[in-house]
């Protein structure tokens, strides 16, 4: 079963980022928010973290076409861990 939101669709330069996401084990649940079309210096399918929200994260996700906002609902002990893997794998 998907961990996606409503809203499922991706640019195809982060689907593959997405599903790595959605595989993890801490992670409950994946809501893919605004995306702007902006430059960035970034490959595109790279994920950042950028902020803590409430029950979870938010991360920066760097496409072909701008930058995707996407909220992560992870657990509170969980969350150091997350951001060790997405550390380890895009840095």
């Amino acid at each position: 079963m998907s961990k996606k939101g409503k809203h499922q669709s991706v640019d195809k330069e982060l689907r593959q980022s997405i599903r790595w996401l959605e595989s993890l084990a801490a992670v409950k649940k994946v809501v893919l928010c605004i995306v702007e079309c902006a430059r960035h210096r970034y490959k595109p399918g790279v994920l950042k973290y950028q902020r803590p929200a409430p029950g979870g994260c938010i991360i920066k996700a760097y496409g072909g076409n701008g930058v995707m906002d996407v909220y992560v609902k992870v657990d509170e002990e969980h969350l150091d861990g997350l951001l060790g893997q997405i550390k380890e794998r895009y840095e």
